[in-house]
């Protein structure tokens, strides 16, 4: 990774963790919407939190993998790399943080918790899949870069 990358700390992934809990609610109510306009009844939905958690599941581990950020990192600036290659995550990989995030989570958040502590905040789902949250922060480029960017 180029030294002039800034690794998202605690604070804003907690805060991106918030927008994204609000717009995968959304996502999945819109989800059951469609279900019941095509005919299945409401209560089928909500009486099933694996429903939930599944379309949950799905769409994080899609937008790391395609978009290299969940809608709150787009909106914050942040995404979702790579720590060897520097890209996004491969469908592989964005499941296997999937599944270490909400493995950590689920060991009383101490999976999470361990960005405060690790040198590039890294929880332990992103030690799982190899990967960084990284800022986008024009700042860091050179005059050249930007120019480059803007063509």
């Amino acid at each position: 990774m180029d030294e002039r990358v800034i690794y998202e700390g605690f604070g804003r992934r907690v805060l991106t963790a918030l927008v994204d809990v609000i717009f995968l609610l959304l996502a999945a109510a819109g989800l059951a919407l469609l279900g019941f306009a095509a005919g299945a009844p409401l209560e089928s939905f909500s009486d099933h939190p694996a429903w939930w958690i599944a379309t949950i599941v799905c769409v994080q581990t899609l937008c790391w993998a395609f978009l290299g950020a969940t809608p709150g990192m787009l909106l914050l600036g942040s995404q979702v790399l790579a720590v060897d290659t520097g890209r996004r995550l491969s469908l592989a990989r964005s499941c296997l943080r999937c599944i270490g995030l909400w493995a950590g989570i689920a060991c009383l958040g101490l999976g999470v918790l361990w960005i405060i502590w690790s040198p590039r905040h890294q929880g332990l789902h992103d030690k799982l899949a190899r990967s960084v949250v990284v800022r986008e922060d024009e700042s860091l480029l050179s005059l050249e870069e930007l120019a480059e960017s803007v063509e």
